[in-house]
């Protein structure tokens, strides 16, 4: 796939794939290595079974689960549809040419035109034979001879099949339809939501309205358990909803999501109570710089900061309380918004594409020295 920028994580799969930047508001698409890997089996006629094998998702909920990467991928192309969100994804390069050889050596008639213009705007078939004043079997007769002419195999994928296949004939343009246009994805489009772009990669993290909404209780301080309250479910559930929240932003930790959360606009930095005092000390940021990077305060050792893990769990209860965070029942993401809303950390977004990492300590140590000087903090 020459065609795909790759930044690769700490194992063998990569963790992102980049498409190429909208000309028009500047946006890079994005997936995941996963839900490029399952369109890509889609165009090729796979079922959700045969998918699932090959991603190597195991259990009676492995088709299901499939469907719901392939959901999540379309909420991040701002796509409606199966077939919009691969002409999309081919536009932007996020997809391979189509394999096979099936290539159309005539010119598309005017019903053809129609038809596959209103499924790239994402309507469905139904949608769009009502759209052009013609029946559903017909709309269905037109594509199935489309794609016969195109050699696409049978399957439920075969219209997005098709769609991929006209691509590679030069039947569809390649020019970058811009993601945030009004049009029929308008309403699915409050479906989602977006953050602020990444100076450093232009891609915008996108989460579902409800992963929006747990990623404000989790800033807010609350636990999985409170969290499945809120949505009439169980502990099980809360912890579902916040899984699911974690892995739209890419995020290893409650930590690291909310300050992602701050850093893109998705979560409002909650004020500090009144009754709390107001000086910060440095050595108290130091795991706080490493739980927002997504690690465990196990694991801090290798990473330049020497202490036990007692001893850091103790800076963490001590923070709390001093900047009042020690009331919630999951004191963790509460007290990364307050530090946010006092400044405590920086508000340049970290680009999780980045292949190298700044070491710790030498970031506690910048973040000690401005606070310092803005009097916030002591040593």
């Amino acid at each position: 796939m020459t065609n795909l920028e790759i930044h690769a994580a700490d194992g063998p799969r990569p963790r992102r794939v980049l498409g190429r930047a909208c000309p028009q508001c500047g946006d890079r698409l994005a997936m995941t290595w996963e839900q490029q890997q399952a369109l890509t089996l889609l165009t090729r006629g796979a079922s959700m079974r045969e998918i699932a094998r090959e991603l190597q998702f195991t259990g009676r909920t492995a088709a299901r689960s499939v469907d719901t990467l392939i959901y999540r991928a379309l909420g991040y192309l701002g796509a409606t549809t199966r077939v919009q969100g691969v002409d999309i994804a081919y536009r932007v390069m996020l997809l391979p040419a189509p394999a096979g050889s099936g290539r159309l050596s005539r010119s598309l008639t005017a019903e053809e035109v129609r038809i596959t213009g209103c499924l790239v705007d994402g309507h469905t078939v139904t949608g769009a034979a009502e759209l052009l004043g013609i029946t559903r079997a017909r709309a269905r007769g037109v594509l199935g001879r489309l794609a016969d002419d195109l050699e696409a195999p049978g399957g439920s994928g075969r219209t997005a099949m098709t769609v991929h296949r006209m691509h590679r004939s030069g039947l569809l343009s390649d020019s970058h339809p811009c993601p945030c246009r009004s049009g029929p994805s308008a309403p699915a489009a409050a479906r989602w939501v977006r953050g602020l772009r990444c100076p450093a990669c232009a891609v915008r993290p996108v989460v579902a309205t409800e992963e929006h909404t747990v990623l404000g209780l989790i800033g807010a301080g609350l636990s999985d358990e409170e969290i499945g309250t809120k949505f009439a479910s169980t502990r099980e559930g809360g912890t579902h909803r916040v899984r699911s929240t974690l892995r739209a932003l890419g995020a290893a930790t409650r930590a690291q999501a909310v300050d992602i959360g701050c850093r893109t606009g998705l979560v409002v930095p909650r004020k500090r109570p009144r009754a709390a005092g107001r000086l910060i000390r440095a050595v108290d940021l130091e795991p706080v710089h490493a739980v927002i990077r997504g690690l465990r305060l196990t694991a801090l050792a290798g990473h330049g900061i020497e202490a036990s893990h007692l001893a850091l769990k103790h800076r963490m209860n001590q923070l709390y309380a001093r900047i009042g965070a020690n009331t919630a029942r999951s004191p963790v993401g509460l007290a990364v918004s307050i530090l946010h809303s006092l400044d405590a950390l920086p508000r340049t977004h970290p680009c999780q594409c980045a292949t190298s990492v700044v070491p710790l300590t030498e970031a506690a140590a910048a973040d000690t020295r401005r606070l310092a000087r803005q009097g916030l903090i002591r040593a």
